[in-house]
């Protein structure tokens, strides 16, 4: 019988059992580097899983199409229910949602791609004031796939409001003091 592999070179001697032992070793080779290449895949996967969920604000991935991709617990607890949530989710926090909606995609396309920008909005949830600084990065090497990071700057807008209340009152303070106190500048 002939085989595909069988070669007649010398004579009567084929050489399937050496195609065959060839084709072997080369189907072995790529088996190797297929699993080296999903081994190292899988590794910058679970990389930049423990990355996005480890930390301490909420983020999102976005496709192209604009579609959520990923998003962190923290995000999910935020614009969700707990459950895996939305872009758009996190817009129906806002009185506006169009607005908040309208504002990230022109954010996301001020972000020119390998760039980033940020905007900051503020909300209000059970009657606390938030703000929220959203900054919106292009994925180098995926086109169109975009990581939003919502960092929650409530309490820093909360300290300088403290600071603004505090420097009023001292400026009332100084200028309806009683006769006899005043202040001096530095240079006497």
């Amino acid at each position: 019988t002939y085989f595909i592999f069988k070669l007649d070179l010398l004579g009567n001697k084929g050489l399937t059992t050496l195609a065959l032992y060839a084709y072997g070793v080369a189907g072995g080779v790529g088996l190797l580097l297929l699993k080296k290449f999903y081994t190292d895949v899988d590794r910058s996967r679970k990389i930049l899983v423990e990355v996005l969920e480890r930390s301490a604000e909420a983020r999102a991935i976005t496709d192209p199409q604009g579609e959520t991709f990923y998003t962190n617990q923290r995000f999910n607890n935020l614009a969700g229910d707990g459950t895996t949530a939305s872009l758009v989710s996190f817009t129906k926090l806002f009185e506006y949602p169009e607005r908040i909606e309208k504002s990230l995609n022109e954010l996301r396309n001020k972000a020119a791609p390998a760039g980033s920008a940020t905007v900051e909005f503020h909300t209000r949830l059970k009657e606390d004031p938030l703000w929220f600084q959203v900054t919106c990065q292009h994925i180098v090497g995926w086109p169109g796939f975009v990581h939003w990071r919502f960092d929650d700057i409530s309490s820093r807008y909360q300290m300088e409001a403290s600071i603004r209340e505090e420097r009023e009152k001292l400026h009332d303070f100084t200028e309806n003091a009683p006769v006899g106190f005043f202040s001096v500048g530095a240079d006497g």
